[in-house]
Parts: structure tokens; C-alpha cells; sequence
């Protein structure tokens, strides 16, 4: 099983100074691997353990993400690829198609994770992009994720309740 897992290094909301007027100091601001990524890497890497296979991690952003990388690396991803771009020079749907482009070009992949939205912009747009620009099935809010045979079977968590979809 090859699995792809998109991760941001973000800003880390917990270290973020604020200037005299309230407004957030963004140049120099300390940055790690968004918080709610570090769950996709880990639930990429559980399913590694019990399948076999590759988890390879996708980040954008300047030379600074490479400190998110050693760190996904670290955990237990197999490799990563890099986009270089400076940050703030791409919205969310440019994001989505240079992670599409990068994840096309690594070959072909048994899933593709994310997060439901990065810690410092939590906007969630990257993920159902990209499973549109990959035409991927495109499952959120997954809470748990099972895997058998060619088919995924996921619950997703709502206040409602649990609801499950299986892809395949």
C-alpha cells in the first residue's frame, strides 16, 4: 500500500506575538507541521504497519519546511517531496494543484491523506480540491479508516453522529 499524506508547515499559533494593535506579527513567526497533519502522518503510518507498504509526505513551502519533513520523516514516513514556494504566494487552489502535480508526477498512490485544515488558516479547501484535480473520491472528517482488500472504509465523526462510506 503507497500512500501519499499532504502536510503544511504552518505557523505555530501557540508562539504567535501579536503588534500593539492586535493584529498578528507574521515575519519570523516560529512554524512547525500543522497539529492536525501530525494526525494524517500518524493514521498513514498505522495503516503502513498493518498493510506493508510506502508513506510518502508532501509538503509546499519556502526551505524552512524542511523542519516539518525531518519531523514527518521522523515518525515514520518512508520519504518526502518538497514544493519550493515562498509562503502567501499561493491560495488554496493553487496549493491543490501543485500538490496534484507533485503526487501525479511520484507515481501512482492507494490513497492520498490530509487534514481537515491546517492549525493556522484551518480553511480545509486543500483536500476536496485535490481529490477533484487527482479524481479521487473525496472522504471528510474521517475518524477512523479500515482497510480491506481494494475497498476503504471510513467513519466520519459529526456532532450528529457517525456516519460511514466505504471507497474502493
Amino acid at each position: 500500500m503507497k500512500i501519499a499524506v499532504c502536510v503544511k508547515h504552518a505557523i505555530d499559533e501557540a508562539e504567535l506575538r501579536t503588534d500593539s494593535s492586535g493584529r498578528p506579527i507574521l515575519e519570523g513567526a516560529a512554524c512547525k507541521m500543522s497539529t492536525f497533519d501530525k494526525n494524517a502522518v500518524e493514521e498513514a503510518i498505522r495503516l503502513k504497519s498493518s498493510h506493508g507498504g510506502e508513506v510518502v509526505i508532501f509538503t509546499i513551502g519556502s526551505a524552512n519546511a524542511k523542519k516539518t519533513i525531518r519531523e514527518a520523516l521522523a515518525m515514520g514516513a518512508d520519504r518526502a517531496v518538497h514544493v519550493i514556494a515562498e509562503p502567501g504566494t499561493l491560495d488554496t487552489l493553487g496549493t491543490s494543484r501543485a500538490l496534484a502535480s507533485a503526487i501525479s508526477r511520484a507515481g501512482s498512490f492507494d490513497g492520498v491523506l490530509g487534514s481537515e485544515g491546517a492549525s493556522d488558516t484551518y480553511s480545509g479547501q486543500v483536500p476536496p480540491m485535490l481529490g477533484e484535480l487527482l479524481g479521487l473520491p473525496y472522504v471528510g472528517y474521517a475518524s477512523k479508516i479500515e482497510i480491506s482488500g481494494a475497498t476503504a472504509r471510513m467513519e466520519q465523526s459529526f456532532e450528529e453522529g457517525v456516519e460511514v462510506v466505504e471507497c474502493g
